[in-house]
């Protein structure tokens, strides 16, 4: 647990994290659904039960001692111009984007390293238990951000489009493979290799305008 509801940090149910990683259902759920699709994008809405968190945009990863995955240029850009069309429900502003600042094994940090997916934590509104009125403001407010992101998988609308794609066939049969793509500008020890879709032999990778190997 931790000390939110129990000065000791021995509350046992308080945002109980399970025995050992992935040891809980739902997390295993989420897991399995991830290691299976491969998702290019994927965003998880929340609300900050203390209002601290709220209205903020959280992605992979700027740790406290300067570290950066190789990503972070097209996932940071991604992340301030998702940030940027969601607006705050009071004072006029938008939603701040924040990278995770430390490695707490946090779902879009995961799901980085090990799928390849480039994720998103958006903390939804201005708390918990929001009346049904302003929770259906908070919606709205945030549907342009996840059409942002559709946008960008898609190559649509007036934005960087840039990915690196192919797939990878078998010579003979003409099957598809599921290859690991290397890429040394983007790779690192730290990250789970790249592979392509086991059903269609596609890779895709998201990235800023240069040249790459």
């Amino acid at each position: 647990g931790d000390p939110y509801l129990c000065s000791t940090g021995n509350e046992p149910f308080d945002y109980f994290r399970g025995f050992w990683p992935l040891s809980e259902s739902e997390t295993q759920a989420l897991w399995e659904l991830g290691e299976r699709e491969r998702f290019s994008f994927s965003i998880v809405w929340h609300s900050s039960r203390t209002g601290n968190y709220s209205e903020k945009v959280f992605y992979p990863w700027e740790w406290e001692d300067g570290k950066t995955p190789p990503d972070f240029e097209v996932i940071d850009s991604l992340g301030i111009q998702i940030a940027y069309t969601i607006p705050t429900l009071i004072g006029g502003n938008y939603y701040q984007p924040v990278p995770s600042g430390t490695a707490k094994g946090n779902q879009h940090d995961s799901f980085y390293a090990y799928f390849g997916t480039i994720g998103f934590l958006i903390e939804a509104g201005p708390g918990i238990q929001s009346p049904y009125q302003t929770a259906l403001e908070v919606i709205s407010a945030n549907l342009p951000g996840a059409y942002h992101l559709l946008n960008r998988a898609c190559g649509y609308g007036e934005m960087n489009h840039s990915q690196l794609s192919g797939k990878v066939t078998d010579i003979e049969t003409g099957l598809p493979l599921p290859a690991t793509v290397t890429i040394p500008q983007l790779d690192s020890p730290f990250l789970k290799p790249r592979t392509c879709d086991a059903t269609h032999g596609r890779y895709r990778r998201y990235v800023m305008p240069s040249t790459y190997d």
